[in-house]
C-alpha cells in the first residue's frame, strides 16, 4: 500500500518537472 502511495508522489513529482522543462523552454 505505502509503496503504491509513493510510487503514485514520484510519477507526479517527475510529470511535474516535465511540464517545467517545456514551459521553461
Amino acid at each position: 500500500m505505502m509503496k503504491e502511495i509513493v510510487k503514485a508522489i514520484l510519477e507526479v513529482l517527475v510529470n511535474g518537472q516535465a511540464v517545467v522543462k517545456e514551459l521553461n523552454q
